[in-house]
């Protein structure tokens, strides 16, 4: 599998968490949202399929009719694992 450049800059930052470790005075994890959520969706793409229309899109590249019937299965399979 190829690699994608991701520029985080192009991303807002709206609000962010930090969480402390239980025995830590300083904050171990932090996250910006929505900037660091789409980073952290966005290097952690398994899927061979999703991660060619990424690429396709980011390229500007047309999608055939076959590719655009994909999209909306990659799209509810992620939505009905978070129970939306």
């Amino acid at each position: 599998m190829s690699k994608l450049l991701i520029n985080p800059s192009i991303f807002p930052t709206i609000g962010s968490v930090s969480i402390k470790g239980k025995d830590e005075d300083h904050y171990s994890k932090h996250i910006q949202f929505p900037s660091g959520a789409n980073l952290l969706y966005l290097k952690n793409i398994k899927n061979p399929t999703e991660f060619a229309l990424l690429t396709k899109y980011v390229n500007s590249e047309l999608f055939s009719d076959e590719e655009i019937e994909v999209m909306p299965a990659i799209l509810f399979k992620y939505r009905s694992k978070t129970g939306s």
